[in-house]
């Protein structure tokens, strides 16, 4: 059986590989920019492992500018259902509290950087 280190170790491998994969396609799609790599994909700041592709979807959306309030909007939705999946439920009421104040904060960045 596994240990919780390889689970991790295999989850993060194939993340990295799903990853590299949605950005060489969001390049594809978008020529005109220079592309947004794996290495400039830091995460998001207090958003746990398991939402990470939220995280990445979202940056790709605002990187390549395809409308910033439906990527806030998708990354809210994205962490709520990722919230519910099979956890107990104070995880479910924690992540939803933490997608809903996620939003609240891009959402606030957005309005914020359209100010500069």
């Amino acid at each position: 059986m596994a240990s919780q280190d390889e689970k991790d170790q295999d989850y993060d491998e194939a993340f990295e590989t799903w990853a590299r994969a949605l950005l060489a396609h969001a390049a594809a799609r978008f020529p005109e920019k220079p592309p947004l790599t794996y290495e400039d994909f830091d995460g998001c700041t207090f958003v746990p492992d398991y939402c990470r592709h939220c995280c990445l979807v979202h940056d790709i959306a605002c990187y390549y500018e395809t409308g910033r309030a439906a990527a806030d909007a998708a990354l809210r939705d994205c962490m709520l259902k990722t919230a519910g999946m099979d956890r107990e439920w104070y995880s479910r009421w924690l992540g939803s509290g933490r997608a809903w104040a996620w939003y609240a904060a891009v959402r606030g960045w957005a309005l914020v950087w359209r100010r500069k």
